[in-house]
């Protein structure tokens, strides 16, 4: 009796097309999928947010830059404590730095190291320049206060006749001309405003000997408000120069240009891939 013969199966050219099309499908498929997840629409909640946190920033700046201006061109101290715009900012930069970590932006990952440093630099410099522009105030004021003064006896008593006019005449032009000349000094605290303040007060301390031991020594303490003066008015004047140089506001627009410019390039993408899209379905 014969041994049954094993029957074996071939694949034929049938069977590999079949494999070969569901291949092919799968590929057609995962591309319009590849191309349509590349036209989704982009999530701007992430990227407003960081947006208006640069904005934030940036009137901190403004607000610091319009303060300094501000103690510049006044005569007297703030007679308020001025707004802690560091701490602020400090906040504003911490929410920047978490925001950065949770939505992909290079121009923020590369951008936002530099501008902390800027904001820091500039608190820093801010705080310098408000002690030594209310210390100079203070100086200034008390010295206008002595020529005001001094001036206003001299004036009343050469009016009365309580002294004798020539030198009371004299003790009120000394008043006024170191009252003028602190003034300009503190407009243009130079080497040569200095110089006319210093002859001033050398002719009002000759002139104080007329005036009344009620005003005290009015010679003593101007000479040490001068000091004053002189210590703080110059390095005051020198931290304004360097606040005029600082990048912290221009850093904070060449973020937000950097920011907009990348939503831009992105969304121009998406409008590409629709377009692709639209030809392969």
């Amino acid at each position: 009796m014969a041994a049954p013969r094993t029957q074996t199966t071939n694949a034929g050219p049938g069977a590999w097309k079949n494999v070969l099309l569901v291949v092919l499908s799968a590929l057609l498929l995962a591309a319009l999928a590849f191309l349509y997840l590349k036209t989704e629409a982009i999530d701007l909640r992430e990227k407003n947010e960081i947006l208006a946190l640069l904005r934030e920033l940036k009137e901190i700046d403004s607000r610091w830059d319009v303060d300094v201006l501000r103690a510049r061109s006044e005569l007297a101290p703030p007679s308020l404590a001025p707004l802690d715009r560091a701490q602020i900012a400090a906040q504003a930069l911490d929410r920047l730095a978490r925001a950065a970590q949770e939505t992909d932006s290079r121009a923020l990952d590369q951008g936002l190291g530099e501008l902390r440093k800027a904001f820091a630099q500039k608190a820093k410099l801010v705080e310098a320049f408000g002690r030594e522009s209310a210390a100079a105030r203070r100086a200034l004021q008390a010295g206008l206060g002595m020529t005001s003064e001094a001036a206003a006896w001299a004036h009343e008593a050469r009016r009365t006749g309580a002294g004798r006019k020539e030198r009371t005449a004299l003790a009120e032009t000394a008043a006024k001309e170191l009252d003028a000349s602190l003034l300009r000094y503190h407009h243009l605290p130079d080497d040569a405003q200095r110089r006319a303040v210093d002859a001033a007060a050398a002719d009002f301390v000759a002139a104080a000997g007329v005036l009344p031991a009620v005003l005290g020594n009015v010679g003593g303490k101007m000479g040490v408000e001068l000091q004053k003066l002189y210590q703080h008015r110059p390095v005051e004047e020198g931290l304004y120069g360097k606040l005029a140089f600082l990048t912290a506001g221009p850093r904070v627009d060449a973020l937000t240009g950097a920011l907009n410019l990348e939503v831009e390039q992105t969304l121009a993408e998406k409008e590409r891939f629709r377009v692709y899209l639209v030809y392969y379905a």
